[in-house]
Parts: C-alpha cells; structure tokens; sequence
C-alpha cells in the first residue's frame, strides 16, 4: 500500500458515527484499521473490536454487502478487505452529511455516489471538507505530509504527521501511538511549530509558472542528462555562475531532504534562512551558500544551454525552463502550522532517524 494522504477531521471521525448504523460504523472502524495498520482488515480483526458487539456471522455479511456495493475489495494476496476509492467517497460524504449519521441510511448516501462526479462536483466536494475541518492529518511519510501542507497553509489550518514512511522527519507520530497521542492534541497537550515556504515564480523566455514549497526548489536535467550552466543572483545582485548537474534551493524545513543527500548543511527549523546547494558542480571550489531567509533568489538558465532543464518545487510535478528564463524564490507570505505532541525534541529527531551515536 502507498502512503495515504487524508485531509479529516479527527474528531468528526471518532464522535460523528453513530452505533445505531452498524455498517457505517463498521466501515468507520474498518478505515481506521486500514490508515493505522497498512494491511488489508480481516472479519475476525473487527469481531475482537471493543466498539463493536455483532458475532463474526454478522460482521461478515455486511462486508460481504458494502464488497458487493463496491465500497471494500478483497486483495488476492489477502483475505482481510480494503477500502476502494468509493469507499472513501461513501467515509468523507458520511462526515460531510448535514443531517445526523443515524438518520441517513446507507441506500441514501449510495443514491449520491453512483451519479457521475465532474470536475466542479470534486471542488464543490473538497471545500464542503475544508470548511468543517480544524486540522490535516498527513499519514505517510514527509511527502505525504508535505502534500497536506500545501493545501492546509491557505487554510490556516494545522497539520498533524502520522508516519507510515522512511524517514519522517515531520511526521513524528508512530502508528502504534496514533491513538494515545491524537486523544492528547484534541485535550489541547501540542505545540505548534510554524514553518516558511518559498513562493516559486518564473520569468524571462520561460512560460509563466508560479507555485510553493515547503522543502525546496530544484533545477534538475530535463529527459537527458547533461550539464546545466546558470547564474545566481541574491536580492539582484550576481553572486555567480556555474555548471553543475543541477541547484537546490531549501528552507530549513528541506534541509534534511534533497538537500541533505547533495552534502548540504542540515538548518535548525527556526533558523531564518535558505541555502543554495549545487548538484555535482564541474569546480572544486563551489559550495553551499546559506543566505538570510528574506532574500530574494534568482537562477537564471544560461541562454546558451542547447537544452531546457526542469524546475519541480518540493518534488512535484516538473515544469520546463527556457533557456534565457529565470526562476525566482522568495519567502511566502504565509506560514505552515506544524502540530507536534508535547515532548518532541528536534534533536532527538536527528539522532534517531540519521542514526547518531547516543550517550554510552
């Protein structure tokens, strides 16, 4: 299973099901399972559930409706069940119900799923969801919460990381504490941590392109590797101009990511700063340059490249650059509100997941 991405709220999720609609109830607890287990979830694993008071006998014909429905599948490999992308439109429209769960049956909610959704009907959706939420839930690893981010920092809207990847560097809660420590944030035990992106725009012989990043910005090869020669400007003034493989822009939140793996220096969270990281630069005597985190960054692609190379801001999609075409980066305006329990220790953080020695 890839990494889960969920925009809820936690706790429409556990006060919002009634116990008087066992099959909503039911696939509520089978969602939850799924999120924090990975794995696809057996009749047997929900008959030893303590929210639950049906016989096997019972849970078992109603998954085998809500597979019939469409709303659970049966891997091959497996014979628990997961949810299917109609199961999760069946979950977010339970929450998003105006009338109380208990008086909206199954049959009601299925009659708005089999209608065709078009593009509209999707943002219409989403922003019915955004204005019931109080937090994002980012499950996965820092990709998965960084895509949460994106969307939460134009909200206000703090951000919760479960972590379900590698390393996780912002997603700091282990599954096997997801419970114990999400009834603790909604007592109000966190601190919030706010975070800096980059607001990324592109000028010059380039298209028109303008994005954000949490982590950073990066020129990279386009389809065939070759050098790239571009030039550096900080606040308008020439800093430089080199050759490498490709640059890094990254905010302390990205310096444990790409920039990290390019022998880039790793910046405390609340340091405000950037650094600029070259790719394999083609001179011994290039490298990385932290500057104050109000600067203005320009890279300019060198007009006499005989190829476009690619910008992606925090990993995502690629877009070409020009030669003759700059990309430019400044702080964005707003600000990322990063949930941590109480207790959390950066620098313990760092010693855990990079594997540093301890006290002997």
């Amino acid at each position: 299973m890839g990494a889960l991405n969920l925009t809820i709220n936690m706790s429409l999720i556990t006060q919002s099901m009634s116990n008087n609609d066992r099959t909503l109830q039911i696939m509520r607890i089978l969602m939850d399972e799924y999120i924090s287990e990975g794995q696809p979830v057996s009749s047997r694993a929900l008959a030893n559930n303590p929210e639950l008071s049906l016989s096997p006998a019972s849970i078992r014909v109603i998954l085998a409706e809500l597979e019939q429905r469409g709303y659970l599948t049966s891997p091959h490999t497996s014979a628990g069940r997961v949810p299917t992308t109609q199961g999760y439109r069946l979950f977010i429209d339970s929450l998003l119900s105006v009338k109380p769960i208990q008086k909206q049956t199954l049959s009601d909610l299925q009659q708005s799923l089999t209608q065709p959704m078009n593009q509209a009907d999707l943002l219409k959706r989403g922003s019915d969801l955004l204005a019931k939420l109080t937090q994002f839930v980012g499950i996965g690893g820092d990709g998965s919460l960084i895509q949460a981010a994106h969307t939460a920092v134009e909200q206000d809207l703090p951000v919760l990381g479960v972590n379900r990847g590698r390393l996780g560097f912002l997603t700091d809660i282990h599954p096997d504490e997801v419970t114990a420590k999400v009834q603790d944030i909604l007592a109000g035990q966190y601190d919030i941590e706010q975070r800096f992106f980059m607001m990324v725009t592109t000028s010059g012989e380039t298209p028109a392109y303008r994005s954000i990043a949490l982590n950073d910005t990066v020129i990279l090869p386009g389809l065939s590797p070759h050098m790239i020669e571009y030039a550096v400007y900080i606040d308008n003034q020439f800093v430089c101009q080199e050759r490498a493989d490709g640059v890094i822009v990254a905010t302390p939140t990205g310096s444990t990511a790409y920039c990290l793996s390019g022998g880039g220096p790793i910046l405390h969270p609340q340091l405000d700063a950037l650094v600029l990281v070259p790719m394999f630069p083609h001179t011994l005597s290039s490298r990385p340059l932290v500057v104050h985190g109000n600067s203005e960054v320009s890279i300019e692609v060198v007009a006499d490249n005989r190829f476009s190379p690619q910008l992606s801001c925090d990993g995502q999609e690629r877009v070409p650059v020009i030669p003759g075409g700059r990309v430019n980066m400044k702080k964005y305006a707003k600000l990322l509100k990063l949930v941590h329990p109480k207790g959390y220790n950066y620098y313990q953080a760092l010693r855990s997941k990079l594997g540093w020695g301890g006290r002997h």
